[in-house]
C-alpha cells in the first residue's frame, strides 16, 4: 500500500474515533439508571460510586481485609449497588411527593445547612483527635468517602424515611393478646438464659434491658471507688487503647495465617507472622507498663482511700451521702440507686470485685479496700435481688407493648416500601456507569 493511502486511512480512522468519544458533559449526562420514567445520570451516580468504592475500601484497610478497586467483578459489583441504592431511594422520593408529604425548598435548604454544619463538626473533631489542621481533616474525610453532597444526601433521605415511616406507621396496634403472648415468650427464654448462664442477669441490668424475671443467688452490692489521679487515669487510658490496637492487629494478621497462610506466598507469609509476632511482642511489654502504672497509682492514693473507708466504717454512716462526695465510679441509674448485681458464678465484673461483694455475708457489711485496675473497692452489701418473675403491668408492660409496637411499624413500613419498589419500573445500566 503506497504511504499517502496508509496515512489517509489512518486520517480516517482518527476522524471517526474523535466523532464517537463523548465531551465530558455528555459523559455526564448518560443515563445509567431510570425509575419510573424519571433518570439518574452518571454524573448524579459517580460521586456516589466513587464514595461507596472509598468507603469499601477504606473498611477492608481497617479490618485487614484483602480489597482491589481496580478489580473487574468489585468494580461491577459497586456499580450495582450503587444503582440500586439510587433507583430504590428515588422510589421512595418519588412516593412521598404522591402522598403529598415531600420536602419543601425551605426544608431542603435547613438540611443543606444542617449537613454543612455536622461536617464542619467532624472535621473540627478530627482536627483536634489527630492533632492536623482542618484542611488535613478535610481531605481525610473526603479521602473516606464522606463529602458535603453525601452527607447532605444521606440527612435527606432520613427524612424521607422518617415521614415514610409516620405514613404506614399511622394505623399499626397491638393487641392484649400478642403483648401476653410475647411477655411469655420472653420470660421462658429469660429463664432459660439465667440457668444457663447466670451472670448475663446482671449484663442485662447493666445494659439497661428489659427484664422479665430475676434468677436466684443476686445481690446488690453498691460501689464506691476512689480512682487515680486525672493524669495517671489518662495515662492509663492511653495504655489500654495502645494494648487493644496491639492485640487487635496481632489477631488479625494470626486470623489470615489461619484462613490463608497455605495459599500465600512464602514472602507474604513471613510478612504476617512477623507483624504478629511484632505485635504480640508489643502488647506484652505495653501491658507490663500498665500493670506497673496501675500498682504505683494504687500506693498514690491508698492513704486518700483509708480514709474515706473509715469515714464508711463509722457507726451510723450514710454510705449513699458518701458515694455522692467521694466516688469516682461512672455508673448510673439503677447501678447507684440499687447497687451492682452480683451472684458467685458471676464473670461480668473484675475478679476482685466480685470476690470481695461474694464475701460480705449479710445486708449492710462494707467491705474493706479492695484493689483493681480502677483504684480501690469499697463494697456496701445493699440487699439481696429477690427472685422470681417480673408481672406484667407498670413500667414492664408500657415498655413492651412500646416495643411490640414499634417492632409492627418498622414491619408495617418495609412491606410497604417492598411493595412500592416491586411495583415501580426500575432500570439500571450498570454497564454506563
Amino acid at each position: 500500500m503506497k504511504k499517502w493511502v496508509s496515512l489517509l486511512v489512518m486520517v480516517v480512522l482518527v476522524l471517526s474515533l474523535a466523532g464517537c468519544q463523548k465531551s465530558p458533559e455528555e459523559d455526564a449526562a448518560t443515563v445509567v439508571a431510570e425509575v419510573n420514567g424519571a433518570t439518574i445520570t452518571k454524573g448524579e451516580a459517580t460521586e456516589f460510586y466513587n464514595q461507596i468504592l472509598l468507603q469499601n475500601q477504606y473498611v477492608a484497610q481497617m479490618y485487614g481485609m484483602a480489597f482491589d478497586p481496580e478489580d473487574k467483578s468489585t468494580i461491577s459489583s459497586i456499580k450495582a449497588e450503587t444503582l440500586t441504592m439510587l433507583t430504590q431511594n428515588m422510589v421512595l422520593e418519588q412516593k412521598l411527593e404522591e402522598l403529598g408529604l415531600g420536602l419543601t425548598e425551605e426544608e431542603t435548604a435547613d438540611l443543606e445547612a444542617q449537613a454543612q454544619q455536622e461536617r464542619a463538626e467532624e472535621i473540627a473533631n478530627i482536627s483536634n483527635d489527630y492533632g492536623i489542621t482542618l484542611e488535613e481533616a478535610d481531605e481525610l474525610l473526603v479521602s473516606q468517602g464522606f463529602s458535603q453532597s453525601m452527607i447532605t444526601y444521606s440527612l435527606r433521605q432520613s427524612e424521607i424515611i422518617s415521614r415514610l415511616e409516620e405514613y404506614t406507621g399511622a394505623d399499626v396496634t397491638v393487641t392484649e393478646e400478642e403483648i401476653q403472648e410475647e411477655y411469655d415468650s420472653r420470660l421462658q427464654t429469660a429463664k432459660e438464659t439465667y440457668q444457663d448462664d447466670p451472670s448475663q442477669y446482671a449484663v442485662d441490668v447493666s445494659n439497661g434491658t428489659l427484664l422479665f424475671c430475676r434468677p436466684e443467688g443476686y445481690r446488690n452490692i453498691k460501689n464506691l471507688v476512689i480512682t487515680f489521679p486525672e493524669e495517671t487515669q489518662t495515662q492509663l487510658n492511653t495504655l489500654s487503647d495502645q494494648i487493644y490496637e496491639a492485640s487487635y492487629y496481632a489477631y488479625m494478621y494470626d486470623t489470615q495465617i489461619s484462613m490463608y497462610g497455605t495459599s500465600m506466598d512464602a514472602n507474604t507469609l513471613v510478612e504476617y507472622t512477623d507483624l504478629k509476632n511484632t505485635y504480640e511482642q508489643q502488647a506484652q511489654e505495653l501491658q507490663e507498663e500498665y500493670d506497673a502504672l496501675v500498682a504505683s497509682g494504687q500506693e498514690e492514693i491508698r492513704a486518700h482511700a483509708e480514709e474515706v473507708l473509715a469515714l464508711c466504717q463509722q457507726e451510723g454512716a450514710d454510705f449513699d451521702a458518701l458515694m455522692a462526695e467521694y466516688n469516682g465510679d461512672t455508673a448510673t441509674g439503677t447501678l447507684v440507686t440499687e447497687g451492682y448485681p452480683v451472684c458467685a458464678d458471676n464473670d461480668v465484673y473484675v475478679e476482685a470485685f466480685t470476690e470481695g461483694a461474694m464475701a460480705l455475708e449479710n445486708p449492710g457489711d462494707i467491705s474493706g479496700l479492695i484493689a483493681s485496675d480502677y483504684g480501690f473497692h469499697i463494697l456496701f452489701y445493699a440487699s439481696d435481688v429477690e427472685a422470681g418473675d417480673l408481672p406484667l403491668e407498670g413500667k414492664l408492660y408500657d415498655a413492651l407493648s412500646g416495643e411490640l409496637l414499634a417492632e409492627k411499624k418498622e414491619t408495617a413500613y418495609n412491606d410497604a416500601c417492598q411493595a412500592w419498589i416491586d411495583e415501580a419500573d426500575i432500570k439500571t445500566y450498570v454497564s454506563k456507569l
